[in-house]
């Protein structure tokens, strides 16, 4: 196989046995296994769970991780739990593993509204929402292998889902079978601008920026080079306009854009918008550069968020209210801003999913905040995550925030042009999630 100029990598399971039973796993033979492994020449290890005993995760996913190090040859660490007690923050970081699998096991099919093994790529996709800040070099969240070229899926069914386990920089594990590889699913596999984004190790994970109701849906990742990708994603069963602008996307501050078709490879120009006809099940994918004259840098100073005009912004339930919670849908019928026993005079009023995006012009340094659910829901109602981005890249975010006290969250921000204040829901849905940027401030 290395001499093909290829890898290979092998599979095993964290437990007495593989999961189909008929062959051994590693489970207290790890150091063993390991060696003989890098003995054999093998790149990668994908390493189940079945047939663990209930041991505990980290246990027995850190002892393969460990003893895969001790070994001395780089070998891609793949674990395979099935997105279950949240690797992602907790044992699959701290076992050396290289990507983790968020979810149950994919199915050949688009979606079946299910949780549960298999699932269609909607629902995993689905799964992905709010866990982009634990993505980054050598630490990814694996979505498991594609589908495409299977036969479950139509051509447009799988740009779309090529597409988007691109954008969310998931291994890209080709689930078909090559010998019968067709000019299509070739063409789907091996378009070397959508391979681009999932290659791109410069920006963040991609990340659901707008669900505009009726299956319409915007995601977008920022790329290395200052440009963003976005894919405008029509799960409905119609075709549908959808738009969105560049300054949502978080790259305002130009007053001239250019934009590549991805699939189609075509060029065009924009003063903002960002639109376009997409097929039912389809996508539309665009790699979006700066490409006019950049807004000023704001001055030197110290300023209110609430004071400042937005680039843009979005909320969950009505407008993102300045200087007083969110309250109702109406524009202005917020409450005065309180997280706790605290009160606040300044401060934005937001329902998740919300954004606001600010131009900066790479002049500011901090920003800090007081971020906590607003005192007008009820008591142990509401649970949210503050984020912030500058150019697109997570610069910080909150541990999750229940009713009760604030917390102050402060940002590093230096040499970003755009801001974006992110409330997530906490995976559960968004109800009650009325949250509180109390206090927010910009130092420049």
């Amino acid at each position: 196989v290395h001499a093909k100029g290829l890898k290979i990598g092998i599979y095993e399971s964290a437990g007495t046995a593989t999961c189909m039973g008929a062959y051994p796993g590693s489970l207290d033979h790890e150091a063993a296994d390991a060696r003989q492994f890098a003995g054999w020449g093998i790149d990668l290890l994908k390493y189940d769970n079945c047939n663990s005993g209930n041991r505990p995760y980290l246990d027995r996913f850190k002892a393969m991780g460990d003893a895969l190090k001790a070994t001395g040859r780089p070998i891609v660490y793949m674990l395979c739990s099935w997105g279950k007690d949240a690797p992602w923050s907790t044992y699959g970081p701290a076992s050396g593993g290289t990507s983790w699998r968020t979810t149950e096991d994919i199915g050949n099919f688009w979606s079946n509204g299910s949780q549960s093994t298999p699932m269609g790529v909607v629902d995993i996709l689905d799964a992905q929402a709010g866990l982009e800040p634990y993505s980054g070099p050598n630490a990814w969240n694996d979505m498991d292998m594609l589908e495409v070229g299977n036969g479950g899926l139509t051509d447009t069914e799988s740009r779309a889902h090529f597409s988007l386990w691109s954008l969310l920089n998931s291994p890209l594990i080709l689930g078909n079978d090559l010998r019968t590889l067709d000019p299509a699913t070739k063409a789907i596999l091996t378009n070397p601008e959508v391979l681009a984004v999932d290659q791109d190790w410069g920006g963040s994970q991609g990340r659901r920026m707008r669900d505009l109701g009726g299956g319409l849906q915007v995601w977008a990742k920022p790329m290395s080079d200052g440009s963003v990708t976005a894919v405008l994603f029509n799960r409905s069963a119609a075709t549908a306009t959808i738009t969105t602008s560049a300054a949502e996307l978080g790259l305002g501050g130009s007053d001239m854009y250019t934009l590549r078709d991805l699939w189609a490879g075509t060029d065009s120009t924009s003063t903002g918008a960002v639109s376009a006809s997409v097929p039912s099940h389809g996508v539309v994918m665009y790699r979006i550069h700066r490409a006019g004259t950049t807004a000023a840098a704001r001055p030197a100073g110290t300023y209110q968020v609430s004071d400042l005009t937005w680039l843009a912004s979005g909320n969950g339930w009505g407008p993102v209210e300045r200087d007083r919670s969110n309250g109702e849908q109406a524009a202005g019928d917020g409450r005065t801003l309180k997280i706790g026993s605290t009160t606040y005079a300044k401060g934005l009023g937001a329902h998740a999913d919300s954004a606001v995006h600010l131009w900066l012009g790479g002049t500011c340094s901090q920003f800090s905040a007081d971020v906590g659910i607003d005192s007008e829901v009820r008591a142990n109602h509401g649970s949210v995550r503050f984020a912030v981005y500058g150019d697109g890249r997570l610069l910080g975010y909150s541990a999750l925030k229940t009713y009760g006290p604030a917390t102050r969250l402060t940002v590093a921000t230096g040499g970003a042009l755009t801001l974006e204040l992110r409330v997530t829901d906490d995976r559960d849905g968004n109800a009650y999630d009325h949250a509180d940027w109390a206090n927010a401030q910009l130092t420049c």
